[in-house]
C-alpha cells in the first residue's frame, strides 16, 4: 500500500484546459492572473498494490469493496464480481474554500474552469496509477481499469463516501463532511481499481441513475 499526500497547481493544469469546448471566451492572460490569487489542488490517495489484492486487503464481494476492514456499497460492483482485483486506488481532491468565495460579478466562467481542473487533477491521478498497475503486471494486456466511482455515481449511496473520507483522514487537507455533503463542496472523491479479465467490463452510469430511470437528459447520456 503506497499513500500520498498531493498537490496540482493551475499554471501546471490550466494549458490542457479547452476553453472552447466549455463555450468560454476569456482571456488566458486574465484567467491565469486569477488562478495565480488560488490556493493549489491539493489531494490524498491510497494506492493499493497487487500484494494487496493477493492478500485480500482488497477484494469485491457481490455489491462491495472491502478495503482492509471496511466495505464500500456501489451497485455497479456486480458487474466486475467474476474479475479478478489487481490493484485499487482511493483519492480525495479539494479546491479549498478560498478559491471560490471571491468570484465577482461576472466571473462564473473561473467557476467552470476551476471544475475543469479538477477532473484534470482527478484524471491524472488515475492515469498515473493505470501506468503504475500495467508496469507492475509487466504489460499484461488482460489487465484493465475501471472509471472513478463515487458517491451519487454508479449505484453508490452519498453516505457511503464517509468511510472514504475516514479512510483517508480528509481532515488533513481542510475537507469535512456536513451532512452528505464534502466541505468544501469543491472536492471529489471516490475509488477505481485495476481487474483481470479477459475482455473489459463497460459500463454505463445511466444504468444506475435514479434521474436517467424518470428520462432525465441532464448529462446527455440519454436522448
Amino acid at each position: 500500500m503506497k499513500e500520498e499526500m498531493i498537490q496540482f497547481s493551475y499554471e501546471r493544469l490550466l494549458p490542457s484546459v479547452d476553453l472552447q469546448a466549455l463555450k468560454i471566451n476569456a482571456d488566458i492572460l486574465e484567467v491565469r492572473r486569477f488562478f495565480a490569487k488560488c490556493v493549489p489542488i491539493r489531494g490524498l490517495m491510497r494506492y493499493y498494490d497487487e500484494n494487496d489484492a493477493r492478500n485480500g486487503v482488497i477484494r469485491i464481494c457481490r455489491d462491495q469493496f472491502c478495503f482492509q476492514d471496511d466495505s464500500l456499497s456501489c451497485e455497479v460492483l456486480k458487474e466486475f464480481s467474476s474479475c479478478r482485483v489487481k490493484s485499487g486506488l482511493v483519492y480525495l481532491i479539494t479546491c479549498g474554500s478560498e478559491s471560490y468565495q471571491h468570484y465577482g460579478i461576472g466571473e462564473m466562467n473561473y467557476h467552470f474552469i476551476q471544475n475543469a481542473c479538477m477532473d484534470l487533477a482527478r484524471n491524472m491521478i488515475l492515469k498515473n496509477c493505470r501506468l503504475y498497475t500495467y508496469e507492475e503486471q509487466n504489460k499484461s494486456e488482460s489487465i484493465w481499469t475501471t472509471k472513478v466511482f463515487g458517491p451519487g455515481y454508479y449505484g453508490m449511496p452519498l453516505e457511503e463516501g464517509r468511510k472514504l473520507h475516514t479512510l483517508l483522514d480528509g481532515e488533513r487537507i481542510g475537507v469535512s463532511y456536513q451532512g452528505a455533503m464534502l466541505m468544501p463542496l469543491k472536492s471529489s472523491i471516490g475509488f477505481a481499481f485495476s481487474y483481470q479479465a479477459k475482455e473489459q467490463v463497460v459500463v454505463n452510469a445511466c444504468d444506475y441513475c435514479q434521474a436517467a430511470v424518470k428520462e432525465c437528459n441532464y448529462c446527455g447520456g440519454r436522448t
